[in-house]
């Protein structure tokens, strides 16, 4: 058992000599450089990766998960915009002479373009959406082929209502699953401000060491104080100094992740998250599907079945007005502004390094004092 104690022995006075116990001025002296030279390393690792990632995350935020949630919703509201400006064009006759109009082309071409926004910015399920909006464009047109003659309204109406049934359904319309990919971004983008490098709790990955290298240096000026009989050491002051500095631009309210966080917050105020509807019961009917119903049983004079008459005494959804443009550009804004660190990622290296510099030469020439290399 003699080796367990050699090695204890061994430990112990390495301890001594890392905190400055040590008796012997030489051991002390080492201890207490390797001991600087290595917090300090510990902490420009530590605050330049945290930061970097940090600013990776922010950018992730600002450049993809919330411009995924804004492109969903717009898609939504355009396809809204569509639909019910093609049931307008049937129901007052305009189908005859210009199919679903002018207004449901542009407004079906912004939600396309929205979408595939929304695919390159990495919200998962859009491409499943793109067959079924050809599905729904084609019903559409089958409509408006039928619209044509006078004779063919209700086969019109039904091929209308098929496209309106496919963006409306409960379990698999297009809204349905445009209500899930905007419940699911928001969802990740929750996760992503509440957990990893953009919650606060991070800042103990540098924080902790930054507390123990100042407290060594405190520990190291008290040392020579006591030792060589003199009241400060310039380089051992000025690498405190930067420390302090470098412990206050890496520190929360410096990093764009609370700025992240209120940007979002003004999104999630134009975004509301879509309600479900309770346990075993129906989604409630879309104020734009309505317009649909009170066109197609009039076409049908009462013989459009059950469904239609069971969709007709559902209650009906609040009207979610679509994002004006000038708040969706706001709100990005705010993102940009969250994301401009200015010149942080450089200060905080430039300051580390600094305070290695300093930590270095601070007990250089006191070892070379005393003849110590």
């Amino acid at each position: 058992m003699s080796w367990i104690r050699r090695f204890s022995q061994r430990v112990w006075r390495a301890t001594r000599t890392a905190v400055g116990f040590d008796d012997s001025t030489r051991r002390a002296m080492h201890g207490m450089r390797i001991t600087l030279v290595v917090l300090t390393l510990i902490v420009l690792v530590a605050t330049t990766w945290s930061t970097a990632l940090l600013r990776s995350t922010v950018d992730e935020v600002r450049t993809r998960t919330a411009p995924g949630l804004l492109d969903v919703t717009s898609a939504r509201a355009a396809l809204v915009t569509a639909d019910r400006a093609a049931v307008a064009s049937f129901d007052v006759g305009a189908a005859k002479w210009v199919g679903p109009g002018t207004e449901y082309q542009n407004a079906l071409a912004l939600a396309n373009q929205d979408l595939a926004r929304a695919a390159e910015n990495g919200v998962v399920g859009v491409q499943f959406l793109a067959g079924l909006l050809t599905a729904y464009s084609g019903w559409m047109s089958d409509a408006d082929a039928y619209s044509r003659g006078e004779d063919k309204l209700l086969p019109g109406a039904v091929n209308l209502w098929y496209a309106s049934r496919l963006l409306h359904d409960d379990g698999e319309g297009v809204l349905k699953h445009l209500d899930d990919l905007k419940a699911s971004q928001r969802v990740k983008l929750d996760h992503q401000l509440s957990t990893g490098w953009l919650n606060p709790a991070t800042a103990l990955i540098w924080v902790v060491p930054a507390l123990l290298l100042l407290a060594a240096l405190i520990w190291a000026q008290v040392f020579l104080a006591r030792r060589f009989r003199r009241r400060l050491n310039p380089w051992l002051v000025g690498a405190t100094a930067l420390l302090i500095a470098l412990m206050l631009a890496s520190a929360p309210w410096t990093q764009p992740g609370g700025d992240t966080r209120a940007a979002a917050e003004e999104l999630y105020e134009l975004v509301p998250v879509p309600q479900s509807p309770a346990s075993g019961q129906p989604r409630p009917i879309e104020p734009s599907q309505v317009d649909a119903l009170k066109w197609v049983t009039k076409q049908c004079a009462g013989q459009c079945g059950d469904t239609i008459a069971l969709l007709a005494n559902r209650r009906i959804a609040a009207e979610a007005p679509p994002i004006a443009p000038a708040d969706a550009t706001r709100v990005t804004a705010g993102f940009s502004e969250a994301g401009d660190v200015g010149w942080l990622p450089v200060l905080i290296p430039v300051l580390g390094t600094a305070v290695l510099l300093c930590v270095f030469l601070g007990l250089r020439r006191r070892i070379n004092e005393y003849g110590y290399s």
